[in-house]
């Protein structure tokens, strides 16, 4: 009978979990996007692994975590069917880590930093293969050119050997990292971390309960998500291109890079960014949910979306109860009272 229970109770847990992964994926993305909080893909990979290690601790055989990640695609689908692939590739490939990692590592702290690791390595790892396969090699050659150009403008030696891009993609491998070690450790402690700050927890529930009974007017306009060709990344990407390309034309021997190699690479990206939103990754999206989620997965989805307004209305609420903290402080807080929240 108590086996029964405890199972019972396992099964709540894993589904309130996997809704969490859900949410997160599907309707959290757009929140983060809405309040300009940058790195909004190695945060949402963070939470993969954080909840990930949540849904293997409370797994009776690590198969579950397969199954888990194919209603947490089969959701997002549902909710965001215009994001990506990519985005389903992500999540697929989070999933799967884990289900291996899991399974051959018993350690769990040591798995759980692998996993973060490996999940940061992707994301970051695709972030610049997408970029060079849409824009080509040239837009990395383009960004050094222009900035040993305008180094020379201002009597900055550099040398000529020097490459921003190879820094650019430095730091940012380095910045995923470090958020790798933040959110592995996050997860390794999460359950320490919520037994200790039990009485911060009813404090910040009675605020919730408090604040939960005024009406939130902005959620839906939150999760909207952002043009392609609206998001930041990629207007400065356009943006240093149009840099380079007037540069070339008014100081062609200034440059290795030739005017109209950089309207062919312009030209190249528009049309393969087009190809790529409006019918390749629609068209692998419709795939590869067919292929991963079954009718046994799609019965349930009711019972975990159940769960999204009021995980919505706790982001909100962690988000507003900080408003005067300095962005980095305000991020660390709002992190904590979610999760203190939404866990327990």
């Amino acid at each position: 009978m108590d086996n029964e229970i405890e199972l019972k109770h396992q099964y709540k847990l894993r589904q309130k979990y996997t809704a969490l992964w859900a949410f997160s994926e599907s309707v959290l993305g757009g929140m983060l996007h809405a309040f300009k909080i940058p790195f909004t893909g190695l945060i949402l990979g963070g939470f993969a692994v954080i909840f990930l290690s949540l849904i293997s601790d409370v797994s009776k055989s690590k198969k579950d975590i397969l199954k888990v990640t194919s209603i947490v695609i089969v959701i997002k689908f549902m909710i965001s069917p215009n994001t990506p692939f990519t985005a389903y590739l992500a999540v697929f490939i989070q999933g799967f880590f884990a289900y291996l990692i899991f399974s051959f590592i018993k350690n769990r702290p040591l798995a759980i930093f692998i996993l973060s690791f490996l999940s940061a390595l992707w994301s970051a790892s695709q972030k610049i293969i997408v970029t060079t396969l849409i824009f080509g090699m040239t837009f990395w050659y383009s960004l050094d050119e222009l900035t040993l150009y305008l180094s020379r403008i201002i009597g900055l030696n550099l040398g000529e050997n020097f490459s921003m891009s190879l820094v650019l993609i430095t730091v940012y491998f380095l910045l995923h990292l470090s958020g790798a070690i933040l959110f592995a450790r996050l997860a390794i402690h999460l359950p320490d971390f919520l037994r200790r700050n039990e009485s911060r927890l009813e404090v910040i529930r009675k605020n919730y309960i408090i604040h939960n009974d005024k009406n939130f007017k902005e959620e839906n306009s939150l999760t909207k998500k952002k043009k392609w060709y609206r998001k930041p990344s990629r207007i400065i990407l356009l943006f240093i291109l149009l840099v380079v390309a007037f540069v070339t034309y008014l100081n062609p021997g200034l440059s290795k890079i030739k005017f109209i190699d950089v309207i062919s690479m312009l030209a190249r990206a528009i049309v393969l960014i087009y190809v790529w939103f409006k019918i390749v990754s629609p068209l692998l999206v419709k795939t590869f949910v067919r292929l991963v989620g079954n009718n046994s997965n799609w019965k349930f989805i009711d019972e975990y979306t159940s769960f999204f307004p009021e995980f919505k209305q706790i982001i909100l609420f962690s988000w507003k109860s900080n408003p005067s903290q300095i962005k980095m402080v305000r991020i660390k807080k709002f992190l904590e009272d979610a999760l203190l929240l939404l866990l327990k």
